[in-house]
Order: structure tokens, then C-alpha cells, then sequence
């Protein structure tokens, strides 16, 4: 067997880019029987060091997390700043948007991928970790956020 392209043993999270994060969240809330999810922003560019294709971006946006019993769901709604959020939402309209899987060694995980062709699109940090959103849509028909917790 040979070694993994991506080393990881846990899926965290499913995200969805939305128009509207309050009314996604609401909606998913009432399929579960659950109280609809408070809305974060992300942090500005000074604390999140957001990057989009390799330039700092001011991107932000506001996000719901659901937490079920075996995985999180996520709904982003981009800001007008250029990001992959953004650029889905235009693209796309409301849609899945990534697969997040726990990573250890980030920036190792990233190597690894732009081995194989897969470019990072998109990273960031957040209170306690790292996020890394890579193009591997053609691929595996999904993009894969990395993320990685201290």
C-alpha cells in the first residue's frame, strides 16, 4: 500500500456557501428539531491572515455551525470582498461548497497535494487553528478545506 496523498482519519465538517446564512440556518435548525444556530463573522485580514489564491484578501464572512452527533454542518455567506466563497456563490448560487477533514502538519498536507497537482485556492486562520480550502474539485468533485487545531 502506498503512502496517502492526504493523511487524515476524520471527516469534521460539511459547509454549504449560502445567500443568506440566517435563513439556511434556520431551515436546517427546523429539519432537526433544533434551535437555529447564533451567526459569527469571520475575523478581519489583522487576525485571520486570509489569503485567496496566494494574495491577502479582506474576505469575510458570516457563518452557522450545526453540530450533529457524527459531523458539523456549515453555512458561509460570503461578503462583496474577492474570495472562494464569492466566487462559488456567483458561480453556483446556494450549494455544498467542501468536505473539511482534521489535518495535523498543515503546511506538510499542503505540499503533499501541490505534489500531486492540487493547488491551495484559499487559507486563513481562526481562533485556535488553521483552515486551507484546496482545488480539488476536478478531481474528487468537492473541495477539501484542511484544518488543523492547536
Amino acid at each position: 500500500m502506498s503512502k496517502p496523498i492526504l493523511e487524515t482519519g476524520r471527516v469534521l465538517q460539511i459547509a454549504f456557501i449560502v445567500s443568506d446564512v440566517e435563513a439556511a440556518a434556520a431551515k436546517y435548525a427546523k429539519l432537526f428539531g433544533i434551535d437555529t444556530p447564533p451567526v459569527s463573522v469571520s475575523g478581519a485580514y489583522e487576525d485571520a491572515h486570509t489569503e485567496y489564491w496566494g494574495k491577502p484578501s479582506k474576505a469575510r464572512c458570516k457563518m452557522a455551525f450545526i453540530d450533529l452527533d457524527n459531523i458539523q454542518l456549515e453555512f458561509i455567506e460570503p461578503d462583496e470582498e474577492e474570495s472562494d466563497w464569492k466566487k462559488s456563490l456567483e458561480e453556483k448560487g446556494d450549494c455544498l461548497h467542501h468536505i473539511a477533514f482534521e489535518v495535523k502538519g498543515m503546511k506538510d498536507q499542503i505540499a503533499s497535494l501541490k505534489e500531486t497537482g492540487i493547488e491551495c485556492i484559499q487559507k486563513g486562520d481562526y481562533p485556535g487553528g488553521r483552515y486551507a480550502f484546496m482545488d480539488t474539485e476536478k478531481e474528487y468533485m468537492v473541495k477539501f478545506e484542511l484544518l488543523e487545531n492547536d
